[in-house]
């Protein structure tokens, strides 16, 4: 059911920018993998650490290249 999932959120993207589509395909991916990653950790780390955890390396990720290269 996962890649029904991923499909799913590739899906609604409607942009004729191929940079941009390519970020949120990224994005999405970082995503889903990061709530796959919990789940088959059993959901061991709260939720609200967790989405700290992502949001500071995501933020990271992007300040240090996205934003530098494409901006």
């Amino acid at each position: 059911m996962g890649m029904q999932i991923l499909e799913q959120m590739n899906a609604g993207i409607k942009s004729n920018d191929e940079i941009y589509r390519l970020r949120i395909i990224v994005w999405n991916g970082i995503i889903f993998n990061a709530i796959l990653n919990w789940n088959n950790e059993g959901y061991k780390t709260p939720i609200k650490e967790y989405a700290t955890k992502m949001t500071e390396i995501t933020q990271g990720l992007y300040n240090e290249g996205v934003e530098q290269k494409y901006n």
